[in-house]
């Protein structure tokens, strides 16, 4: 038997009922006068999942379009005599320095591996950038994120592409 009852999925693109954080099946049914049941039978036959997130930031920039067409066209044309890098950061990366060694079995033999031991040297910082053409990745090693250790990533990356023009 076949359900001739669809939901009305646009409901889901509108705030959920005060106190509720997001939409579910119950919430949904009161809201259309149908069972929870029924919800999320059709839920299932329609493959939806209200627990899955998908997300994008859209920008506020009224330039933002022309920005971006600039950074697409960079990727896509080079210029003349220049390298496009992309840069990113990982700051507070865990520094863990975990127990290695033999463990002795019963039986004579020995095994070697990690423990679940680990000492703490604190954090460090891990710059990168991507050379967009050659898709070679550099990276900077600092133990604090700094203006002089960015800048320290920056001069070591202009020294290894000289005579070039950096766009990033």
């Amino acid at each position: 038997m076949t359900s001739r009852f669809k939901p009305d999925c646009s409901r889901l693109d509108t705030p959920p009922p005060p106190g509720h954080a997001r939409w579910d099946g119950t919430l949904l049914g009161k809201a259309l006068k149908v069972s929870a049941d029924r919800v999320w039978k059709i839920f299932r036959q329609l493959g939806i999942s209200l627990k899955r997130r998908r997300s994008w930031c859209l920008s506020t920039d009224p330039q933002f379009t022309e920005k971006a067409a600039a950074v697409v066209g960079l990727y896509l044309a080079q210029p003349e005599n220049a390298v496009v890098l992309s840069f990113d950061e990982k700051l507070c990366i865990q520094a863990l320095e975990r127990a290695q060694g033999w463990l002795k079995m019963p039986d004579g033999r020995a095994l070697t591996g990690f423990a679940h031991e680990y000492k703490r040297h604190g954090t460090s910082t891990l710059f990168a950038a991507l050379n967009v053409a050659t898709g070679q990745v550099t990276g900077g090693h600092f133990k604090r994120k700094r203006r002089v250790g960015f800048l320290d990533f920056m001069d070591r990356l202009v020294a290894l592409h000289p005579g070039k023009e950096p766009h990033g």
